[in-house]
Formats: structure tokens, sequence, C-alpha cells
């Protein structure tokens, strides 16, 4: 089951008092202005520094998990991504890579790489419910909300925690420790998670997918949730249930004015009507065989 929990955010309560040293104080206020911009205007240095950050993690990442190289694959993977791209806000070099590892999970990255675990792809039934995993995941990069996540369990602001990276200082590599906790476990707040459902739902339905997809991938995660034995969430407990997840996006994707078929997002009942070679005109169910009619002799033609 992918480790979709969540660190609990803790609001800075620090103040800053200026008084003294005002001068002083300024080039630090100017650069903290800076960092704080919104995404509209983020500037392309700003997001070089994101997309170095975030090799610097993949580099942790890959010394952990053997990449995959499989081209047919990596095609496949490549054009859900592809599909998704234009739908997203920021001009990231979207990149989507395998790890070999049995665990289900996906996770992304800061810089827009994003990770699927062999046992995720073995875990999904369709290409659609890959597409709504990368999804989510896309807009965990896109929002930048491993950063975000990262800052608050510091409990810094996301300047701060951009400032501490950009030092080279003893804090960076502890920093970039912490990010890569934040991705790989999926460790975000409710509200981080909510906001990947619902505008992943958004990108999903955008690039052709069927919203269906991201309703039935988590429902076979609660079904395998269901074989294992109970385990105390702890810190985990403010993430929400995968239930309620599965519950608004119905809710959204209904209110969207698409409606829930669970067949087509897993490609089920498909009919078709084949002939062999010898003739036998067979109907197929989802490549099951269900009828047949001989061929009749040349005689009775």
């Amino acid at each position: 089951m992918p480790a979709w929990g969540e660190q609990p955010a803790a609001a800075d309560g620090r103040k800053c008092v200026m008084k003294k040293n005002g001068r002083k104080l300024l080039p630090l206020l100017l650069i903290l202005f800076l960092f704080c911009r919104p995404f509209a205007v983020q500037g392309a240095d700003e997001l070089q520094k994101e997309i170095a950050l975030g090799q610097k993690v993949s580099a942790d990442v890959e010394k952990q998990w053997e990449r995959v190289a499989d081209p047919a694959l990596c095609a496949r993977l490549n054009m859900a991504l592809n599909r998704m791209v234009p739908y997203l806000s920021r001009p990231l070099p979207y990149e989507v890579r395998v790890v070999r590892e049995d665990m289900v999970n996906a996770f992304s990255l800061p810089g827009g790489i994003v990770y699927f675990t062999t046992g995720m792809l073995n875990f999904l039934r369709s290409d659609a419910e890959i597409a709504a995993i990368l999804a989510h995941e896309l807009i965990h990069a896109d929002k930048r909300h491993v950063m975000i996540q990262a800052a608050r369990s510091s409990k810094i602001s996301l300047a701060a925690l951009v400032l501490l990276i950009a030092s080279h200082g003893s804090a960076g590599p502890m920093i970039l420790t912490s990010l890569a906790q934040v991705a790989v476990t999926n460790s975000y707040s409710r509200d981080l998670e909510r906001e990947a459902d619902k505008e992943g739902l958004k990108v999903l339905i955008r690039a052709g997918y069927p919203p269906s997809a991201m309703v039935t991938s988590l429902e076979a995660m609660i079904h395998d949730q269901l074989k294992r034995p109970y385990v105390d969430p702890g810190v985990f407990m403010t993430h929400p249930e995968l239930t309620e997840r599965v519950e608004y996006i119905v809710r959204e994707a209904r209110d969207a004015g698409f409606p829930i078929r669970r067949k087509k997002a897993l490609n089920l009942l498909r009919s078709s009507i084949r002939e062999n070679d010898d003739g036998t005109i067979c109907l197929f169910v989802d490549e099951t065989k269900i009828w047949s009619l001989p061929r009749k002799p040349d005689s009775e033609k």
C-alpha cells in the first residue's frame, strides 16, 4: 500500500521585531520577498534552483533503488505524461522514472521528477489507473508540496527553507534528507493531499482519461489495506483516509458532469468478434471466448 501518510503541520509562531539594525535586515527581507512571490511570476533562476535541488534528491533515491531502463515501459509512461503536462501551471521539465522496488508506491520530487515503483506498476490494472496516480503526483510537484511540507515539518517558512538550502551550510544535507523523506513517504498534510487529489482529477479529465480511474485505483488500495494487520497511524492520523478520498473524488467528478464508470477505467467487459484461421466465428469478452459458431461447409453456402 502506498505510504501516503502525513507529518502533522505546525504553524510558525515566531515573530520578528525590527527596531534596530533595520538597514542590515533590508537585504534579507528583499530575498524573502523574492522567494515568496507567487508561482506565476517565479523567475527562471528560482526554477533552475528547484530543478537542481530535485536532481540532488533523485541521486540519493537512485542510490537506494535501481532505476529501471525499459524503453517500452518508459514510452508508456511518457505517453500519459505528455498528455498532462499542458494542463500544469509551471514550466518544469516534468519527467517520470521507474525504480525496482516491490513496495506499492509513487512519489514526486522538487523540480518535476515523478517516480513509480515496479510494485505500483504491477498493482495498477490499466493505463488509466497509472495516469490517475501520475496526475496526483504531478500536482504535488507543480504546487511545490514537498517543499511546503518539509518547511512545515521543520517549523520554518518556505522562504527560510530555500535560503538554508541555497546557503550550502551544514544544514543543507539534513534538509535534503528531510525533503527525500517527505517525498518518498508521501508525508503530506490533509490540505496538500486533498489539493493533489482534486487538481489531479481536473488534469486527468482534461488529458482525456476517465475520472473513474482515480476512484478504482484508490478502491484497490482500500481492498489491499483490508488484507493487512491494523497499524496505529500515530502522527499520520490527520492524513485523509482512503475511503474519505474516494468519497470526495466521486463528488468532484459528478459535479463536473462525469459519472463514475468503473468498467471503462479498468477496460472490463470489452467485447469483440473474431474469425479464426479455420473460419470459426468467436465472441470474446475481455480476451475470454464466450461463444463460437463453426464454419459452414462449402456445400451449404
